[in-house]
């Protein structure tokens, strides 16, 4: 092969991997993509002081950074007997500095400025800390103190 064709190959393979992220193309791919947020059980403190001018509530942090937890997971989220034998919808069950306040819904009477980061505890994790329950999972607010 002559040195030119091989130079050509060469500066094609470098333009593909600039252009898909690869080897040589770090810097732009960086700054076209968004900016990671971290994990996506955990909202920070820094993340919740950022938010405050946009979020009122607990649920409107949760619902801007992560919708995600707001949403049923696991295998077990199916139905449940209450004792009527009526067909009951487990939910996420929420914790205000670990003492249950119920579901998700009651993420809007906590207000944004009293919270300083948001878990999201899978199901497996919430038995184990809380009891049964919490076949969906629990969102633990932890409050500034």
């Amino acid at each position: 092969m002559s040195m030119r064709r091989v130079s050509l190959v060469l500066f094609s393979l470098a333009a593909a991997c600039s252009s898909s992220g690869g080897a040589g193309g770090t810097a732009s791919a960086s700054a076209a993509a968004p900016a990671r947020r971290g994990n996506a059980n955990l909202i920070s403190e820094a993340e919740v002081q950022a938010i405050l001018g946009q979020a009122t509530n607990a649920y409107d942090i949760v619902e801007r950074l992560r919708p995600q937890m707001l949403r049923p997971r696991g295998t077990s989220m199916g139905a449940r007997s209450d004792g009527t034998g009526a067909a009951v919808q487990i939910g996420i069950v929420v914790y205000m500095d670990d003492v249950r306040v119920g579901e998700v819904g009651n993420l809007r009477t906590v207000l944004a400025t009293q919270v300083r980061e948001i878990r999201f505890i899978s199901a497996t994790d919430a038995t184990q800390r809380w009891g049964t329950g919490h076949g969906s999972g629990a969102i633990q607010v932890v409050s500034k103190r």
